[in-house]
């Protein structure tokens, strides 16, 4: 009997969750934001060669996945669902792929439990609906690796060849990181199977030649339209990047081991046999690829100073994989659940569901507990949540505890585990499209809201003691903001004073004689801080925890 029906089914109602409610959301600063500013400035530009954000270079990223939301953009309109619907496409096709090579290459007809251990994680869901590179730039890593594979087991050209162009577009959507991770994978794996060094760090070298062929044509275009500092300054932040913390996000090393585990549950408790087992594995060599390119991952991002969730995000692939091998052979063999595993399933079920839930309750913990928050911006919204919602509160809860009830019942069907995954992936898409709106009434929302009026007015805009990308995107900036002669002819005399463009343009914000209001947005309220460095600004205080520092023209 045939399961297809069902999977496609099951894959195609993980797209429509994928898609729901993406629009009803402002994206999130920085990230979601950010991408989204640089796909529209494509489109009102018309450049496409290389990102940009406030109409000036965006060194820190290629252009791939702008191009992606760019067409997203033109077909449904500069909004919050084109930007975020890239990822939802990117989530249809990972589980449709994660089905065709689990079917034809290691699972036969059990081959629909790997998109389902994929699927199931909180965090793989979550990304699907977001506006971030990483589920792309994920894609192609994954199909690079996998390709390799293919090409050791049948020594086909193609799949060699194949391989290189995904590591190349990996490289356009996201960096050079993508070459650090395939190729390390790709060399340990030639030397585990073949057991030569020389001749694993050989074909790893060959391996790049098709995919550094594609990355050159790009960089010669953007050479020859004198755009050669964007290689530049793009290295730059990359070495930056692994060398000093970003813009305060740091972390403990062990910062990644939490979030995969909580993250990629209930994958994440069963792949840890596996690695351990690892000559158990029916699928030897392809569970060696993933099992190293899951510690070498986890090593890259515990050394690197700056810590973000979606770092260690490749290996939802590698955890899924082990996960789904160590199903497979328990069930060849006839093995029930471990009690082992029984016990990480029940606690690792109940912090996760007991956090789910907790989200319906956050204004009464919020109230409680405010004594404690030390965030200003919070505490000024707090009031905006309006009532917590007992009644999903109440049916969430009775959900879980029947749940966790069927995991302390069952003791021997594998089936449990993936309708635990399923289970706590469908009570957290209610709890989000129920509260997601909380965090960003607490987070953001009154600044967005404060950028979408000021926008109205002719004036200049700026952030000032605090960094977004929110006015750039729910601004509508234009490059007339930045192209009068008044603007310009000041930017171009500031040399070295300044260490970014926008730091520059605040200063000639403040300081500068303009025939056109100025308007300041400020983190807080400090009058004192105002009269010392904002003396020519009137400072109005909003109720969202900003304040808005306004400068006339002197006519």
């Amino acid at each position: 009997m045939t399961r297809h029906p069902f999977t496609y089914l099951s894959i195609l109602l993980a797209f429509i969750l994928f898609l729901v409610g993406n629009g009803n959301l402002h994206l999130f600063d920085w990230d979601e934001i950010n991408f989204a500013s640089c796909a529209r400035e494509m489109l009102i530009t018309g450049n496409f060669a290389f990102p940009t954000i406030a109409f000036q270079p965006f060194y820190e990223k290629p252009p791939l996945f702008f191009w992606l939301q760019s067409i997203c953009m033109r077909v449904f309109g500069i909004n919050e669902f084109s930007a975020r619907m890239p990822n939802a496409f990117a989530g249809l096709l990972t589980l449709l792929l994660l089905f065709h090579y689990g079917k034809k290459y290691f699972f036969n007809q059990k081959g629909f439990i790997w998109p389902m251990m994929f699927g199931a994680g909180v965090l793989p869901f979550l990304y699907f609906k977001s506006g971030i590179i990483d589920p792309w730039f994920n894609l192609f890593m994954f199909l690079s690796i996998i390709e390799y594979y293919l090409y050791i087991k049948k020594k086909k050209l193609l799949h060699f060849i194949s391989s290189s162009l995904f590591l190349s577009f990996a490289v356009l959507t996201k960096g050079p990181v993508a070459i650090l991770i395939v190729s390390f994978t790709v060399m340990a794996t030639e030397f585990y199977v073949y057991g030569n060094i020389v001749l694993s760090v050989l074909n790893a070298v060959k391996h790049l030649f098709p995919a550094l062929s594609i990355i050159g044509i790009y960089i010669i275009i953007l050479w020859k339209s004198g755009n050669g500092k964007f290689l530049k300054e793009f290295i730059s932040y990359q070495v930056r990047l692994f060398s000093q913390e970003d813009s305060g996000h740091g972390g403990p090393f062990w910062y990644h081991i939490p979030i995969l585990w909580l993250g990629c549950f209930p994958a994440s408790i069963l792949a840890v046999p596996r690695i351990y087992h690892l000559n158990k594995s029916d699928n030897r060599i392809f569970s060696f690829m993933m099992a190293v390119s899951l510690i070498w991952v986890l090593f890259i991002f515990s050394v690197v100073k700056t810590k973000i969730v979606h770092y260690s995000s490749f290996c939802y692939y590698s955890i899924s994989f082990l996960a789904t091998d160590y199903i497979c052979s328990n069930l060849a063999h006839g093995k029930p659940v471990p009690n082992i595993i029984r016990f990480f399933l029940i606690l690792t079920s109940l912090l996760i569901l007991t956090s789910i839930n907790s989200a319906y309750l956050i204004k009464v913990f919020l109230n409680r507990y405010s004594y404690l928050i030390k965030d200003d911006i919070i505490l000024s919204n707090m009031h905006f949540l309006g009532s917590d919602n007992y009644i999903m509160f109440s049916i969430s809860l009775f959900f879980s505890l029947a749940f966790l009830a069927c995991l302390l019942i069952i003791k021997t069907n594998w089936s449990v585990v993936l309708i635990s995954g399923i289970s706590i992936v469908l009570i957290f898409f209610t709890s989000l499209i129920s509260n997601l709106y909380k965090v960003e009434i607490l987070s953001q929302k009154g600044l967005i809201e404060i950028f979408k009026i000021i926008h109205k007015f002719d004036a200049y805009t700026e952030t000032a003691n605090f960094k977004s990308y929110a006015y750039f995107f729910y601004g509508e900036r234009l490059p007339v903001h930045y192209s009068r002669q008044e603007i310009k002819i000041p930017l171009s005399e500031i040399r070295d004073e300044f260490p970014t463009f926008n730091s520059k343009y605040h200063h000639i914000l403040i300081n500068s004689r303009l025939s056109k209001p100025v308007i300041l947005v400020y983190k807080g309220y400090q009058p004192d801080v105002f009269k010392e460095y904002y003396s020519n600004f009137k400072a109005l205080r909003t109720k969202f925890g900003y304040s808005i520092l306004l400068k006339l023209p002197e006519n």
